[in-house]
């Protein structure tokens, strides 16, 4: 992962979390678990440089939570991340 798909999948992951408290407010609290449960282990692969598995786990998202799919296309201006 170079240094500006980094800088973006931290952005990413920022609007994300964002999105999550959002959530918490408008819907039910396990939905809004099963969100940050998916978003837990982001910021380990942005670490440790897995760019592979980040790139999953970001797909897994928005197939799972289609009401983040706004977040990640206004945060994410590189194909290699979310493909």
């Amino acid at each position: 992962m170079t240094a500006d798909q980094q800088q973006a999948a931290l952005r990413m992951l920022q609007a994300l979390i964002i999105q999550a408290r959002f959530a918490a407010f408008e819907v039910g609290a396990n939905e809004v678990g099963e969100l940050l449960d998916d978003l837990e282990l982001l910021p380990v692969f942005i670490a440790e440089n897995r760019a592979d598995d980040f790139d999953l786990a970001i797909q897994g998202v928005v197939e799972k939570h289609p009401e983040c799919r706004y977040v990640l296309k206004q945060s994410c201006d590189q194909p290699a991340i979310v493909g």
